[in-house]
Parts: structure tokens; sequence; C-alpha cells
């Protein structure tokens, strides 16, 4: 059987906002049932939204000895992100691939659309996206990404990403929808069949 690759991202809206904050503790559940399953997960080592839940619980995993490292597809795009990062386990990320920083830009450009406002930084941010979905050589694509964004909305930077992964027809699962529960029966469909065991069951929705 094909070991997944899942791209776990989404927006730091989900910190910010105290109205968010009963979606944190599903995404960390989330994540971390993903690891109990040896899903590799693709992020982006940012400290604030699914990102650094999944990462916080795949090290979880990689502690209790249900993951490796291998397990661990973190990109940034520089060392300084790494160095400076709160999160456990920074060390595993990986700095995007500059052999192909022309190719890398120009998937960027294509659906970020006010990249000629983009400062260096922002542009990192952007260009750090396209291997969430693409791999670090840009032909490996996720199987399929699971993100939190306000109300299910494709926004921020995530953008980048989760448009990325629509032209790719790569199968996008937002916890951010209304419909959470509906996402969540969504998911373990996709789930069935591809992991063991073949019957996944998910954390439930968060109370309103």
């Amino acid at each position: 059987m094909k070991q997944l690759r899942i791209a776990l991202i989404g927006s730091r809206e989900l910190d910010k906002k105290v109205e968010n904050h009963k979606y944190i503790k599903q995404c960390y559940k989330v994540a971390y049932r993903l690891a109990e399953l040896n899903v590799i997960f693709t992020s982006g080592l940012c400290k604030e939204g699914m990102d650094a839940y999944a990462q916080r619980a795949y090290s979880k995993a990689l502690e209790e000895g249900k993951v490796t490292d291998k397990n661990f597809e973190v990109y940034v795009s520089n060392e300084e992100e790494i160095r400076k990062s709160p999160l456990p386990n920074a060390h595993l990320a990986r700095v995007m691939n500059m052999a192909r920083i022309d190719e890398i830009t120009e998937l960027a450009k294509s659906v970020v659309g006010h990249w000629h406002n983009c400062g260096p930084y922002a542009r990192g941010m952007h260009q750090r996206n396209v291997h969430q979905i693409l791999g670090y050589e840009l032909n490996d694509p996720v199987d399929a990404v699971i993100c939190w964004t306000p109300n299910g909305n494709v926004v921020g930077g995530t953008a980048t990403a989760l448009k990325l992964a629509m032209k790719a027809g790569i199968p996008i699962f937002n916890l951010g929808r209304p419909d959470n529960k509906v996402v969540l029966q969504e998911i373990a469909d996709f789930l069935k069949g591809k992991v063991t065991p073949p019957n996944v069951v998910l954390p439930q929705s968060p109370r309103p």
C-alpha cells in the first residue's frame, strides 16, 4: 500500500481570533491521527495555524515511537527560520530547493496576483508553499490537503498552496468550512482503503 502524503497547512487566524480557538484541538487531533496512520505530512513550520499543530502532533507521535523523522516533510525559505522556530523538531525542516528556484518562482507567480507588491519575506513564503504541494523536486504532488482557513475561504498565504492544489486536481478538505462534520466524513471517506486500519475514526466537530 502506497504511503500517503498529505499537506497540513492553514491560516494563522486560527490562533489570532478567540472564536477560532475551538478548532485548535481538532486540528491537532486530526494531525495526530494521521501520524498514527503513518501518513507523511508536508507543511511550513509556521508557529501558528494548522502547520504548527501538525508539527506538534507529529512530534508527539515521534516521541511515542509511532512515526519516524521520515514522516516529516516540512519546508522553509531559509535556514534562519529553522534556527528561530519555537516548534519541536524544527531541525527536520528543509530549505527550499534553490536549484529549482526559477521554476518555483514561476509557479508561485502563477497563483499570486499581487506578486509584484510582495517583499522578499512574503515571496519566500509563497515560494516555500509550492513545495508543500509539489514536493522538493516539484514532481511529487501530495495526495490531499487538509487545512484550516476562516470559513473555509481561500485566503492569505495559504491560498498559494490551495490554488496550486486546485490546479493539480488535488482534493482539499478544509476544517474551517461551516459544515465541519461533513468535512470530517469526507476525510474519513478519502482515507478509507488507503491506510491501515481501513476504517478511520476522526475526532468529532467542536461544539458551537
